[in-house]
């Protein structure tokens, strides 16, 4: 388990890219420019147990999940209000009130509740986290393809594809969009609003977390109907554009490093609307409306690096990451 308690939501396959000479890159407070520290890819852009599910993410939880979690009661009889809970599900949708369980043995003995909650909160799920293998264990080989591929000029469709995987679960799986959950619910709740209170507040939170898990498994499993998967299909309809940078100006990268342009942010007076995606600080991917399953390559002026830059650090959450001191 201990492999997994740090879990990236920027990979540290991707951040390699922006390492210098001394195996560190750069990180700086997007707020105020100022950089935080020099350091390696390994213990930046993460979070404890972002993408663990536990008992407290009940909602977010396959049967499959509640069973291994519930594992431990499987030789015990559990009460409540002196009726007695028959499977894993009814743990699940009881365990709010573990405080009031009665928990005997096959004799009949009453059993210390302690140990049992300990045990079933020390269960983790880390399915999320390890099915983001099968998208970062394949990076190096694509950056590699995609490098010789726009040099040569022959990228071939499965190598865009595999280009468009990577940017979409990027796109989603950073911890902003627990926020961006949260948003939505409220804005449905926003009857509700101005009488929410602060245990109110809370359980949003929770929710939205629960959400954000549910919707990234969802994906990683191919749910037809789900968002994420939807958006990934919409990639398809757009064209690809990889700008080189030229010069001595590098692209630089951040803890959200897909993002978007739009009228709101008034960039070229709309001809670069698009989303976009640093690859490395030499290589930054674009896709607007136009050709499917082409591309083009050309280079970006020093200036327009610059300004794209720019956006990346305002469009970032809390952090952006430079290859070399800025």
């Amino acid at each position: 388990m201990g492999e997994y308690k740090y879990q990236h939501y920027v990979p540290q396959t991707y951040l390699n890219s922006w390492v210098d000479d001394n195996n560190q890159l750069y990180l700086y407070d997007s707020k105020t420019n100022c950089l935080i520290k020099a350091c390696k890819p390994s213990n930046i852009l993460g979070e404890k147990n972002l993408y663990t599910k536990t008992v407290n993410e009940l909602l977010a939880c396959t049967d499959e999940d509640i069973k291994n979690i519930f594992e431990c009661l499987k030789d015990y009889n559990i009460y409540i209000n002196n009726e007695k809970l028959e499977n894993e599900q009814e743990y699940a949708r009881q365990y709010f009130d573990f405080d009031n369980w009665i928990i005997k043995g096959k004799d009949g003995r009453l059993v210390s509740k302690k140990k049992l909650k300990n045990t079933i909160e020390q269960i983790r799920i880390l399915t999320i986290e390890k099915n983001w293998k099968m998208y970062e264990d394949g990076w190096n080989e694509l950056l590699k393809a995609l490098r010789e591929g726009i040099d040569k000029g022959n990228l071939t469709i499965k190598e865009i594809k595999c280009l468009k995987d990577f940017i979409i679960c990027q796109q989603w799986r950073t911890k902003d969009n627990i926020d961006n959950y949260k948003q939505i619910i409220d804005l449905i709740l926003c009857v509700l609003k101005d009488n929410l209170k602060d245990d109110d507040e809370k359980i949003l939170g929770e929710y939205a977390r629960c959400y954000f898990l549910k919707k990234l498994e969802e994906f990683q499993n191919g749910n037809k109907e789900n968002h994420i998967l939807k958006e990934r299909k919409a990639l398809d309809k757009l064209h690809i554009v990889f700008y080189k940078s030229t010069g001595n100006e590098s692209f630089i990268t951040s803890d959200k490093p897909v993002f978007i342009i739009d009228d709101n942010d008034s960039f070229m007076k709309g001809k670069m609307n698009g989303l976009y995606f640093p690859i490395t600080p030499k290589l930054l991917c674009a896709m607007y409306r136009g050709e499917t399953n082409k591309y083009t390559v050309t280079d970006m002026p020093e200036n327009t690096v610059r300004l794209i830059n720019n956006l990346i650090r305002t469009k970032s959450k809390e952090f952006y990451i430079s290859n070399r001191i800025i």
